[in-house]
């Protein structure tokens, strides 16, 4: 869905996402996230992931979703304000998509 990952590269990017298909992806995440959380219980909570190599319990890996998208909200944030002058505005405005 998102090419080769060129941007991890010190290359001019290529692939040009269009408004609509992020904002489109992004719902999908939301309705993904809010699915997934939903059927969790504390019982599911305490269970491990069902990964072997990640010796933690599934409420510690929605923790750690949380941390690892705010890390690529501010590298994102990082790029706009670096490449083209744009702050993101902070959270509380403008964060619903209605612009």
């Amino acid at each position: 869905m998102f090419g080769d990952y060129e941007e991890l590269r010190e290359v001019v990017q290529q692939a040009v996402y269009e408004k609509s298909f992020i904002k489109t992806y992004l719902q999908h995440c939301r309705d993904k996230a809010s699915a997934v959380i939903a059927v969790e219980t504390s019982e599911s909570f305490d269970k491990r992931p069902g990964f072997d190599w990640l010796q933690i319990s599934r409420a510690e890996v929605h923790v750690r979703n949380i941390r690892h998208t705010q890390h690529h909200a501010a590298q994102l944030s990082l790029r706009l304000r670096l490449d083209v002058g744009q702050d993101i505005p902070w959270v509380g405005t403008g964060w619903r998509g209605d612009s």
